[in-house]
């Protein structure tokens, strides 16, 4: 299923459940502000952090643990990890169908394989 059909499904549950709440973590500016607390507990847990990876999707748990974590650790090193193919999904950053960092980084992404 592609993204733009999930979010397509997406819209028909949230039409057919009235208040059903979405937090749109693509979409959304403060998403990435929830994940300051993950970032304490990383320093808690671990100590110093020299380096960060994290899935690309959306950017909300990497770049929000990161931002808060580069405020203690100025020379931490971020690595964005994206799953196989999923950049070769032919979504294209004007379709608007996904808004993460995969389309950022990615943005000359070309038709699957095959």
């Amino acid at each position: 299923m592609t993204q733009c059909r999930r979010l397509e499904r997406l819209q028909a549950i949230r039409e057919e459940h009235a208040g059903v709440f979405w937090p749109a973590p693509c979409d959304n500016p403060e998403n990435c502000h929830a994940y300051g607390r993950l970032a304490e507990w990383f320093v808690r847990q671990v100590g110093q952090v020299d380096c960060l990876v994290g899935c690309a999707g959306s950017g909300g748990s990497l770049c929000g643990t990161a931002a808060i974590l580069r405020e203690i650790f100025p020379d931490l090193v971020v690595l964005a990890v994206d799953t196989p193919r999923v950049c070769s999904s032919a979504i294209r950053p004007e379709s608007g169908c996904c808004a993460g960092l995969v389309t950022r980084f990615c943005p000359e992404c070309g038709p699957p394989p095959g």
